[in-house]
């Protein structure tokens, strides 16, 4: 009986020679290998990426109290600062002039992001739900010495949306407040249902302007309080905010600008998202402008310290220049750790229609002044970028308190 032949090895490399290779490889100068080779080694390291990624999002899922919600958290972000693709990809960048190195870094960014399914340029993060505040909102109470606060609403051609808004600032019974609405001459009657409320208004008109920006500062010069914000008339104020602000300001007056959360709803008042925004980063802020417009309210002798009016040349980047002109009067920011407004997401909304349009234009405008250059889309995702993942970071934690407290409350 002859002896059994020996299945005969097929060509390449065995699973042990590849472990060893990849092995040698990290102990080694990688620069020693030809740029097919290293390719090669970094599509292999890309796959388990893969597999790691699922298995952090199930690991995510798997979580059952607070505590485990952040232990993933700090795991998942020492995995992907470590990961050895980052690493292979820097020494193949070096040999192929960078571009590997960028896109590496925006996959992990990207996978980062996937995992936490968050952002700040989405206004869409769930599905619509009844919109839920704490209790303990609506009975913040004013400071004993409560300064004015004036408030101007523009609008045009906001009969959907303008009832909503008004009742949302008269409803907070804030005991020092100038509520002013400017309306532009709309043909859909809102200046008719503006008219309703004018016994509780400090000043309204309904007449033609440039724009809206003409529209605010006109509201704005009928404005004699202390403190000054303006509200659009499709957004919402939460209920205590007006009260919240101002004990925050009577107790830091060395604070010039404040701000705080945002919650995005839907037509219908519904809610769709939640931005959770980092501490005031003087420098991002320079690159992008992340704050959330319906919830920033800023002292009358900063206003005039820039001028007392908002510049007409711009269309979309109101806000933003506003912030970048109190930066540069040497303002002191500070964002308040709570949701103060509600910023409503729809169709026929003027900041989305229009940053495709104009937006863009003025925001490269408005960089290059604030920074006395005009930076590349590199350095500007670089910035931006690390402001995101911190959104994220917090966006993660506030989800994981708000399960534990609704397990709590079972």
């Amino acid at each position: 009986m002859s002896a059994p032949r020996r299945r005969a090895r097929r060509p390449g490399r065995s699973i042990g020679a590849v472990r060893g290779m990849r092995q040698e490889v990290r102990r080694k100068d990688v620069k020693t290998l030809d740029r097919a080779q290293l390719e090669d080694l970094l599509r292999k390291e890309i796959l388990r990426r893969k597999d790691a990624e699922k298995n952090l999002v199930e690991a995510w899922r798997l979580a059952s109290d607070r505590e485990d919600h952040i232990r993933a958290l700090t795991n998942t972000l020492e995995i992907l600062r470590a990961n050895p693709v980052k690493r292979l990809g820097w020494a193949i960048a070096r040999r192929t002039g960078g571009s590997l190195k960028r896109q590496l870094r925006h996959r992990a960014n990207q996978a980062l992001l996937r995992v936490f399914k968050v952002g700040l340029n989405d206004y869409n993060h769930y599905e619509p739900r009844p919109m839920q505040l704490p209790a303990a909102y609506a009975k913040t109470r004013p400071p004993e010495d409560p300064p004015k606060i004036s408030i101007v609403t523009p609008s045009y051609n906001s009969a959907n949306f303008i009832a909503a808004t008004i009742h949302s600032v008269l409803d907070q019974e804030y005991p020092n407040l100038e509520y002013i609405c400017q309306d532009g001459a709309s043909k859909d009657g809102t200046a008719r249902i503006i008219k309703s409320y004018e016994d509780r208004l400090h000043h309204w008109a309904s007449e033609r302007d440039s724009g809206f920006t003409q529209a605010i500062n006109r509201g704005f010069s009928h404005a004699t309080g202390d403190i000054l914000a303006w509200l659009n008339s499709d957004d919402l104020m939460l209920p205590g905010s007006l009260a919240y602000v101002a004990r925050y300001f009577a107790a830091h007056p060395e604070v010039d600008v404040v701000y705080g959360h945002r919650i995005i709803i839907d037509e219908w008042d519904r809610e769709i998202g939640r931005w959770i925004v980092p501490p005031h980063s003087d420098k991002a802020i320079k690159y992008a402008d992340y704050i959330p417009q319906e919830t920033m309210f800023w002292r009358r002798s900063l206003w005039e310290k820039v001028g007392g009016e908002l510049d007409e040349a711009f269309n979309f980047a109101i806000d933003w220049d506003l912030i970048l002109r109190f930066q540069a009067a040497g303002a002191k920011f500070h964002r308040l750790p709570r949701f103060l407004g509600a910023f409503r997401a729809h169709q026929a909304q003027k900041s989305q229609a229009a940053i495709t349009s104009v937006g863009h234009g003025e925001m490269d405008i408005l960089r290059e002044r604030a920074l006395g250059y005009a930076p590349d889309h590199a350095e500007i995702a670089k910035v931006v970028r690390q402001y995101k993942l911190h959104h994220a970071v917090l966006s993660m934690r506030a989800r994981a308190r708000s399960r534990a407290g609704r397990r709590k409350a079972r």
